[in-house]
């Protein structure tokens, strides 16, 4: 145990040494197995590297596709991706490959189309947007564009939806 005095105050730590030598002589020595292992790392994955560029960066391969083909985390491999100096594929899809296409028509210009003022159900002045009427994103025409409030916009599309399922089941 170690005494310490700071002022008035008297505080006793558990001594962390081991025969006289240093605290800092473990940190050391953990750092050194850290580094070994960095190094036993990078020599395992630049044998790899040509496949990666192969499956990942030329080919039609996912992050978590190459995960699982190595057997480690998508972490992981995004981890040895960025040692290596290979930039991840960007993760936002667009066209067919976005989960919200449909056919390619849709369009944001609505948007810019109605000033969103106030919620025409409710008043409220914030988290508004903007919702077509006949839920066809193609018809912008100002009559079937209405400023609602996200709110009013769930509730909305919620009533919709529980319609659709009281029509369905009779």
């Amino acid at each position: 145990m170690i005494r310490v005095e700071h002022g008035d105050m008297l505080q006793v730590i558990p001594r962390l040494v081991a025969d006289g030598v240093g605290c800092d002589a473990g940190v050391h020595k953990q750092q050194r197995g850290n580094e070994k292992r960095r190094q036993k790392s990078a020599a395992l994955w630049a044998n790899r590297r040509p496949e990666i560029d192969r499956l990942y960066s030329a080919g039609d391969w996912s992050l978590a596709r190459l995960a699982d083909h190595y057997g480690v985390s998508q972490q992981g491999i995004g981890k040895v991706l960025a040692r290596m100096g290979i930039p991840t594929k960007s993760k936002g899809r667009s066209g067919e490959q976005n989960g919200r296409f449909k056919d390619g028509s849709q369009s944001t210009i609505y948007r810019t189309m109605v000033e969103k003022d106030a919620c025409s159900s409710c008043g409220a002045c914030s988290d508004l947007c903007i919702h077509h009427n006949d839920d066809n994103h193609t018809n912008n025409t100002p009559s079937n564009l209405v400023v609602l409030c996200m709110s009013c916009h769930s509730r909305l599309h919620k009533q919709r939806w529980w319609d659709n399922q009281k029509a369905s089941a009779s």
